[in-house]
């Protein structure tokens, strides 16, 4: 049996053949003791459409282990089955506000501490964000004196964080470390993810590299805070609540609040709110109510058809659809999350797998409290994180409880890209993901001369194009063997990967 945690935050891989199962932690390790380098097109196009790829990897007949899943192999039979399921069907509601807001600070509290290592330091990344802010301030008072978690964080010109990360150093009394992403790039030309494609790499071998300098072996982050929570300007299918209720008043009254704070019309929030509860329909994962017109280049993704060929129908809809089943206010919540979990986000980069990159705000009895008490409680129209500010009110500064904005990496993505881009143009008959038939010539060239110049390109695909493009020039260059010449490639010893004949299969 080989299982993966509820989170998919350790990898886990394997392979079949006829007579034999090979799994291993390491992609890199089991592609080069298989020999399954053949790309698998299916990943590619899902890839450069910005799709989530449930269980597969760039190479044919290796498949990783599904986020809270176990698979079982025999003689006799194959099956993957769950361990763990969406909470669609619980529901927590408590006497008090405060009761919700002393269940999060112990749980959050909880979450931070069985992540803390006994005897060795532990380092935590520090953005001036209440996510990672939350999980410093509360590291510091649960380290027993006189240790103090070692913090990273990441700047570059016109970064707007730099204040809130001096707050919370200046509260904690900390001296953190203060990274510049103009010489840790997002992506460079020749460290691109290693044996899949992946961006941050220069950042993460720099992090593995001065974590063992430091002797520590833990990596805590703010990640998946902004979701669990409720770190949301659109939550207004909280309107399907009184829907559902036929309390056509409330209703109305709900609409109008979301309405006014995020500025669409009453009527549409009504309509979503009916669609959502009488027609079982889901407003999309990501909805932006701010967004300007649209161009010809908004939604171009340059994509051929032979590509579009190699995904299944029903693409977009994810494989395990428990979802659907939650009550219609939380049901868009429960979707991102199984989205989430599916591709894996929170999986530990190659970098940083001998290390443990853990993320307290992804510990499942948090998770799974934040989504189950009423969505009123988690935020409301124009109070994201509501119940987040006031239960960690005294663990913050002020600075960072009030603190509205948020760290956007806008400039960083074209300050690596745009170099890449440039190649691109300056030979574009050498196109590796033109010349595999993944994407036109024409329209992609175009794209990437309004890119180079501040203009509408559909930018967030793109840089999926230029990652994978560079990738597939650096799997060419290593001969398809990942030996381990670059920072990123890990390969493991023989004794690391494990084998079994259970023949036949």
């Amino acid at each position: 049996m080989l299982a993966s945690d509820y989170a998919g935050i350790r990898p886990l891989y394997y392979w079949r053949g006829d007579r034999r199962l090979c799994w291993s932690s390491s992609l890199a390790g089991l592609v080069q003791w298989t020999g399954s380098t053949a790309l698998d097109e299916e990943f590619a196009a899902r890839f450069l459409m910005s799709r989530a790829a449930p269980h597969r990897t760039p190479y044919s007949g290796i498949r990783q282990v599904p986020a809270g899943h176990a698979v079982r192999v025999s003689p006799e039979a194959f099956s993957v089955e769950p361990f763990w399921r969406l909470p669609v069907h619980q529901e927590l509601r408590l006497a008090d506000e405060r009761d919700y807001e002393e269940g999060l600070r112990t749980l959050f509290r909880e979450a931070v501490q069985v992540r803390l290592p006994g005897g060795s330091p532990v380092c935590a990344e520090l953005s001036g964000g209440l996510d990672s802010s939350s999980i410093v301030c509360m590291s510091e008072r649960l380290l027993p004196p006189p240790a103090k978690p070692v913090t990273f964080s990441y700047l570059h010109p016109g970064s707007r964080d730099e204040p809130y990360i001096r707050a919370v150093e200046r509260a904690c009394n900390l001296q953190g470390i203060h990274l510049d992403l103009q010489d840790i790039p997002l992506v460079t030309a020749t460290q691109t993810g290693g044996a899949a494609p992946g961006w941050w790499e220069p950042r993460m071998a720099e992090l593995a590299r001065r974590m063992e300098t430091l002797g520590a072996g833990v990596l805590l982050t703010g990640q998946f805070g902004d979701f669990v929570m409720g770190n949301l300007a659109d939550d207004c299918d909280q309107v399907a609540d009184y829907v559902e209720q036929r309390r056509w008043g409330a209703a109305v009254r709900e609409a109008l609040a979301w309405s006014q704070a995020i500025q669409i019309p009453v009527y549409s929030i009504l309509w979503r709110a009916m669609r959502t509860t009488w027609f079982r329909w889901t407003a999309p994962m990501i909805t932006d109510p701010f967004a300007g017109p649209r161009g010809r280049f908004t939604n171009l993704d340059s994509l051929t058809f032979r590509l579009r060929a190699l995904l299944p129908a029903g693409v977009e809809t994810a494989d395990r659809e428990e979802w659907r089943d939650a009550m219609p206010s939380r049901r868009r919540r429960f979707r991102m999350l199984n989205h989430t979990l599916e591709g894996r986000v929170l999986q530990t980069p190659e970098p940083l797998q001998h290390l443990s990159w853990s993320h307290p705000f992804a510990h499942r009895p948090l998770v799974e409290f934040m989504l189950t008490i009423p969505s009123g409680q988690v935020c409301r129209p124009n109070q994201p994180r509501r119940l987040m500010r006031r239960a960690f009110a005294t663990l913050l500064p002020e600075p960072i409880v009030n603190r509205k904005s948020k760290a956007v990496y806008e400039q960083p993505f074209r300050q690596a890209l745009v170099p890449l881009a440039a190649r691109l143009l300056a030979e574009p008959g050498k196109i590796r993901v033109v010349e595999s038939g993944f994407v036109e010539h024409d329209t992609l060239l175009e794209r990437l001369q309004r890119f180079s110049q501040g203009l509408d390109s559909n930018e967030f695909q793109l840089r999926q194009i230029l990652l994978f493009e560079f990738w597939l020039r650096n799997r060419e260059g290593r001969a398809h063997t990942f030996d381990g010449t670059t920072t990123s490639t890990l390969v493991p010893s023989p004794g690391e990967l494990r084998t079994e004949n259970v023949a036949p299969i």
